[in-house]
This record gives C-alpha cells, structure tokens and sequence, in this order.
C-alpha cells in the first residue's frame, strides 16, 4: 500500500541455538528500546500497543486519520505543504477563565517526588530503564524517592542513596492529585479521548469515575475505593459473576493516576 504505515509485533529471523530466556530477554530490551524511540520521534506510544496485537506474519495497515491519532504525520489529511494559506480570520471573543480551566484540568504536572507503592513488598531499582536490567537494590513499600526524570515508561530516580530507574506504575508521585496511600480501584475501562470516557461514565448506571494519566489516556474506574485488597478483589470477582464491569476489569493502585476529570462525586 503506496504512502501506508504498517505495523506488527517483534520476531526471530533465525532462532536457532536462542534459548526461550534469551529470546524473551531480547524481546523485552527490543520493546524497551522501540518505546524510547517512539517517544523521542514524538508519537503516541499506544502505537506499539497496536503494534502488539497483530502476529509477526501479519501487518496492520494505519489509515491516514490513524496516522494523525498517532502522531506519525504531522500534516492532517485536509492540509496541503503547497497550498496557499487563507489570511486568518478574525477570532471570536472567549471566555477566558474557561479555557484556563480546560487546560489546567488535563496539565499533568511535572513530577519531582513520591513513594513506592507497589502489591508486593517492594519494587527492583533497576540500572537502566529496562524490564530485564540488573537490580541495584530492593527498595520496600513506603520508601520516599525524588524523581530526577523519565524515559519511556520509567522514572529516573534517588531512592535510598542510590539512582536507578523504577517503572511509573509503581510510584506515587506527590505531585498528583489522584495520589493517595494505600487506595487501590477498580479499573473498568480506559479511552484515548476524554468525551468517549465521559459519555462511558455518564451512560452507566454504576458509579464510576475519570481520571487523566500519565500516558494522557483516560482511566474509568467505580467511585468506589477500597483500601484492603483481598476486599478488593472480592468486590472485582463478584461485580465479573454479575457481568457488572467487564472481564479484563483489574484492581489497581492507580499510581500513574493524575487527577479525576469526570464526572463529580
């Protein structure tokens, strides 16, 4: 297809002599490696999720809108590098204080502290922003870090006198609003746009609620919060076995949660 981007999942030219460790390795700091490069080139790193949905032996072929969603072109599809630019018309008056307001409700803010708080005791603190990079130490539930930067989906941080990268997903950061210790919820959707994830949560007739992330999706989750897991899940389990909430439906700590945006209390 002329001018068409497609995309697949990762393989082996030749797997002889790999050993299944050494493969699944390679894949992960591969895929590490593609995430770091999407977000350098500044497209949408939900494209290697795509990606990841189709078989090596397959392509899935973007559509000129798709590659605007994606950010992998930066021209739109009604846009021309050579035509003429129409003098700008005239701007309507705004309203200022709502659109300050718009924009400060989807702001993430720059995060520059937090704690760990992962399901298990503790999170690795790896050398370098990979699943499969050697553990500097073990840094326990609770431990205050300060976040120096990111890379991909990890945080460049100084935990416990030592710098290392820990993965977002395991770190509340201070600066969020959504962040509080200790509350998990129960995660029933997510959307790229925020009107999809508001019509969802106005459309049920379960509680439920909206929260901006870090990747800039939007995570749909009941207003219900608990704090105990097996609770928790007991409550997941019994909502699944009454079709209440989808099956893929988790129980999660929502560290990369930045402030609810829909729909009140």
């Amino acid at each position: 297809m002329p001018g068409a981007i497609g995309v697949h999942k990762s393989s082996f030219s030749n797997t002889f002599g790999i050993t299944t460790n050494d493969a699944v390795s390679s894949i992960q700091a591969l895929t590490a490696d593609m995430m770091i490069y999407i977000g350098e080139m500044g497209a949408d790193p939900s494209l290697l999720k795509l990606a990841l949905q189709y078989d090596s032996d397959d392509m899935r072929y973007l559509s000129r809108r798709e590659m605007e969603e994606y950010r992998v072109t930066t021209l739109s599809a009604d846009s021309s590098a050579t035509a003429p630019r129409a003098a700008a018309a005239p701007l309507p008056p705004r309203n200022s204080t709502a659109a300050e307001a718009t924009t400060s409700k989807f702001k993430i803010p720059n995060p520059t502290s937090g704690r760990v708080q992962h399901p298990g005791e503790h999170v690795d603190l790896k050398q370098s922003p990979f699943e499969n990079a050697p553990v500097v130490r073990q840094i326990a539930n609770g431990t205050q870090v300060a976040i120096l930067g990111r890379t991909a989906e990890w945080y460049r941080v100084r935990a416990a006198g030592l710098v290392g990268y820990a993965h977002t997903s395991w770190i509340l950061v201070d600066q969020f609003e959504a962040a509080i210790p200790g509350v998990r919820r129960i995660q029933v959707k997510s959307f790229r746009r925020f009107e999809d994830a508001e019509a969802f949560v106005e459309a049920s007739s379960t509680p439920l609620a909206a929260y901006l992330t870090t990747s800039g999706w939007f995570a749909v989750t009941l207003r219900e919060q608990v704090q105990d897991r097996a609770q928790g899940l007991k409550l997941l389990q019994r909502m699944k076995s009454r079709n209440l909430v989808p099956k893929d439906s988790l129980l999660t700590f929502g560290n990369t949660y930045v402030r609810e945006v829909c729909c009140g209390s």
